[in-house]
């Protein structure tokens, strides 16, 4: 779906996430936040996905929207208008390595998402298939394994891009502090997983990096950007732009990280926010930003 594009006064680039912002947990996705898009499209404003998924777990309905850019696994993997690939970073084969197998110490499921597929082992692929909505697999011919090494080895033939983990033994922040600064570390943001979830990139992959490369590449200034988001990935992300939104019913990491919130997603909180901040017009009964203290 493409929109006319009228040049905006001040073209604002518009950096949204996908789970919990733009689409709920069963992979809803609200018609007022696709109106949005396309009206702050209409007007000359460059909207961009930003989303902590890999490339193959981004539903097919939220791409068709229509984007002025792409910003994948954390910011790991970035992509143009034009759909040339300006950055994509994966993890070495030995600190991937390591990580498995600090995870499998503290008895952490696991799952390795690839721009070829996500893999996982049985005693979790369908829970992961299920919270992601898209397929997961365990090895490159669909079968089923059980043995890490076999997932491991079918995953990293991609290039790993993210590894994201829940039941763990230890805390997040006790596996942040294993890796001592080798990898980005947060805590997780899929709705549905056991607690005790994170997610490890590699080293300088953030939201706020994707965001940086995209705007090098196509022009624009973090001060004229907007972020709205509402996990703990997007708080590089919200302290990068100059006006983050998050959305209700947050994380409360993502709450801490800006002054502003709009409604949740099922209470049109994204259409809410675009015209609160000016990109759309609109009535604004309601729609008001909430200042938080």
């Amino acid at each position: 779906m493409t929109a006319d594009r009228t040049p905006a006064a001040r073209p604002r680039p518009v950096f949204i996430d996908l789970d919990g912002t733009l689409m709920d947990a069963a992979g809803q996705i609200p018609a007022s936040a696709v109106a949005a898009i396309e009206a702050a499209r209409s007007a000359g404003h460059p909207v961009l996905l930003c989303t902590g998924r890999s490339l193959p777990e981004i539903p097919d309905h939220a791409l068709e929207i229509g984007f002025d850019g792409l910003i994948a696994s954390s910011g790991g993997f970035v992509r143009s208008p034009s759909g040339r690939v300006l950055r994509h970073l994966t993890f070495p084969p030995d600190l991937l390595r390591d990580v498995v197998r600090h995870l499998d110490g503290v008895g952490a499921e696991h799952f390795l998402e690839t721009n070829g597929g996500t893999y996982a082992t049985t005693r979790v692929v369908d829970l992961v298939s299920e919270r992601l909505g898209v397929p997961v697999s365990t090895s490159p011919l669909g079968g089923r394994s059980d043995v890490p090494g076999e997932v491991l080895e079918a995953a990293g033939a991609h290039g790993v891009n993210k590894v994201s983990f829940f039941g763990s033994t230890a805390p997040v922040a006790e596996v942040a502090g294993f890796l001592d600064g080798r990898a980005e570390v947060v805590a997780g943001s899929i709705s549905g997983l056991p607690p005790a979830a994170g997610e490890i990139s590699p080293l300088g992959v953030t939201k706020a990096a994707g965001i940086r490369v995209l705007l090098d590449h196509v022009g624009g200034s973090p001060a004229d950007s907007v972020a709205f988001g509402d996990g703990p990935n997007d708080v590089s992300m919200f302290a990068f732009v100059g006006t983050a939104v998050a959305m209700g019913g947050s994380h409360p990491l993502a709450l801490s990280a800006t002054p502003h919130m709009t409604t949740a997603i099922d209470d049109d909180g994204l259409a809410r926010g675009f015209a609160a901040v000016g990109l759309i017009d609109g009535p604004r009964n309601g729609s008001d930003l909430r200042r938080r203290a």
